[in-house]
């Protein structure tokens, strides 16, 4: 998503496209992976989400801007499942906990986070069990929700974090796709500024 940078845009239009199309991708993702769970391959255990895969992505990226792609996937996957408005909640409202994120922004850093893939998996099992937490707490209260059945989901979204861990650990090997944008813009222009100063050299 990086040759955004590239063209005219301000800062504002940048990160605007930017965020639509990881947000779009997200839901339909999100959306296919859910039909095939619930209506083509029913009889499976297990099934992949990439909620966490895409938080992680934008969080990285954006901060708190995170919170788009974690909507719309929850609302995808509560569209596709025909679930009933607690189940919308508890998604919705769950999934916003990863903005817990932001704390570790805070702590370690996230160009410190981007560079180690210690750090990047720390990452993204916090972003998996902020996401955990927050469907576990907001389910409790509601009514036919077991405590049980919230453990139960818990354990069901592991594969799909581990699923998450592997893709994000090949994004952080891409040029600028899981870095802070505006760092990236930083570094990617003093990158060109040097390349036409040693060219004008280069001519002398």
């Amino acid at each position: 998503m990086c040759f955004l940078a590239q063209k005219s845009l301000s800062f504002g239009q940048y990160r605007t496209a930017d965020i639509t199309i990881f947000t779009v991708i997200a839901t339909v993702f999100e959306s296919l992976v859910t039909l095939a769970a619930t209506k083509w391959f029913p009889d499976q255990a297990y099934s992949i989400s990439f909620v966490y895969v895409f938080v992680s992505l934008v969080a990285m990226r954006w901060g708190a801007w995170m919170l788009v792609p974690s909507t719309t996937c929850a609302l995808a996957y509560c569209i596709v499942l025909g679930a009933v408005w607690q189940m919308y909640v508890v998604m919705i409202v769950g999934n916003a906990f990863c903005v817990l994120l932001l704390v570790l922004h805070k702590i370690i850093g996230k160009q410190r986070i981007r560079d180690s893939a210690w750090w990047t998996v720390l990452y993204v099992i916090v972003a998996y069990l902020c996401i955990s937490l927050g469907r576990f707490l907001v389910g409790l209260p509601m009514p036919d929700v077991t405590m049980q059945a919230s453990l139960n989901g818990i354990l069901y979204d592991a594969l799909p974090a581990a699923f998450a861990l592997l893709v994000v650990l090949i994004c952080r090997k891409q040029n600028g796709l899981f870095e802070d944008q505006k760092h990236y813009l930083i570094r990617t222009q003093k990158e060109r500024d040097k390349q036409i100063r040693q060219s004008d050299i280069d001519e002398e």
